[in-house]
């Protein structure tokens, strides 16, 4: 097969081998076309009702199975899917296609903002008492410092810019347990056996009261992790503030993901057992997004408020291999506080080195 083009030197002749030129011609049939059309076609009107039934079977399926409770983790970037399903379907699906790919956006932006509804703070209805935080709030920063993070200086530079009274750390290796010791102002801290509480650690300006390990005793013998239970006296007449630092197993797997929702389980219970005029906060990295029915059954279960409102949540979990970006990550490291206490402000920090970002929480009292 041969073929022609004109350029400035004159008509120039390419010559194909016989193999190319076979396939050439195949693709330049009219029938091919078609079939390619038709099958494409049908490509996306099978991933479009994939992802319907899907969405619609995810929801009660999180509670029993580890991988529909994983998609919860990745929730707005399904809402992004869908909307691009929706619109490639404008172009090129049939009636049936657009239909459900309009059912799938809605369903799934509903999922998204409805469970954000749900059992957080509203700071608007709380505008009007941020202006009487002066004077009576904590300033609160957690974070995951992780474990093969050795630069220690952007953290311990944000903790001196924000100036927070309570600093909560997670995967808190030798190296940051000595870095973090050093701050100035912070008299009062766990032990310092970390190792020994799962490289948890927190620091204080207030007096910590108490310190122990919540076990849950024989019936959650086999948990590998337990939360940290902290009491703090603060300079206030209300008592003391209730803390607990948390960092359960990360879902990976399946072991793991009952590992987490055993962690939660006994964290509930231990949070819905103090008594109903204690101040209580609960952060960490949860390892479990907004949207997971384990985080919503926390809530539930204690009465609990998550600090963290809006209709669409920044990423604290962020993957450095995809270049940290955030919009790739999800949001699993929270702030939640119990009705006695009341955002007066609540921010995700910069990086500094690690897969998370840090949380910032003004907590009103």
């Amino acid at each position: 097969m041969a073929t022609s083009t004109n350029n400035l030197l004159g008509t120039v002749k390419y010559d194909f081998p016989p193999m190319y030129s076979e396939v050439i011609r195949f693709f330049m049939k009219r029938d091919f076309t078609n079939r390619l059309r038709s099958y494409s076609k049908s490509l996306l009107s099978l991933s479009v009702w994939f992802l319907l039934v899907f969405t619609v079977l995810q929801i009660p399926a999180s509670r029993q199975f580890w991988l529909a409770d994983l998609a919860n983790f990745f929730r707005p970037h399904l809402v992004l899917a869908a909307f691009m399903f929706f619109v490639v379907s404008l172009l090129a699906g049939t009636r049936m296609t657009k239909f459900a790919a309009s059912v799938v956006v809605v369903l799934n932006a509903f999922l998204t903002v409805h469970t954000l509804d749900g059992p957080t703070i509203d700071a608007k209805a709380d505008a009007v008492q941020i202006s009487s935080c002066a004077g009576r709030s904590i300033r609160l920063v957690t974070a995951n410092l992780f474990n093969e993070n050795r630069s220690t200086d952007a953290f311990l530079q944000l903790v001196s810019e924000e100036n927070p009274d309570i600093v909560l750390t997670q995967e808190t290796t030798e190296l940051w347990n000595a870095a973090i010791d050093k701050l100035d102002g912070y008299p009062y801290h766990s032990d310092e056996r970390v190792w020994l509480r799962n490289d948890m650690k927190m620091i204080s300006r207030f007096p910590i009261v108490s310190e122990e390990i919540s076990s849950g005793g024989a019936r959650y013998r086999d948990l590998k992790r337990h939360p940290m239970r902290f009491e703090i006296k603060m300079p206030s007449p209300a008592g003391p503030l209730v803390v607990y630092l948390i960092h359960p197993e990360s879902p990976r797997d399946p072991a793991r993901w009952q590992q987490r929702n055993m962690y939660l389980q006994l964290l509930s219970e231990s949070v819905a057992a103090e008594p109903q005029s204690a101040r209580i906060i609960v952060a960490g990295d949860w390892n479990t997004p907004p949207w997971s029915p384990y985080f919503q059954y926390f809530l539930r279960l204690t009465g609990l408020k998550s600090m963290d409102a809006g209709w669409w949540l920044r990423s604290t979990r962020i993957f450095r291999k995809l270049g940290s970006i955030a919009f790739l990550g999800t949001p699993i490291d929270h702030v939640v506080v119990s009705a006695g206490l009341r955002s007066c402000g609540f921010r995700i920090g910069p990086k500094f080195g690690s897969n998370h970002l840090p949380v910032i929480a003004d907590i009103g009292f």
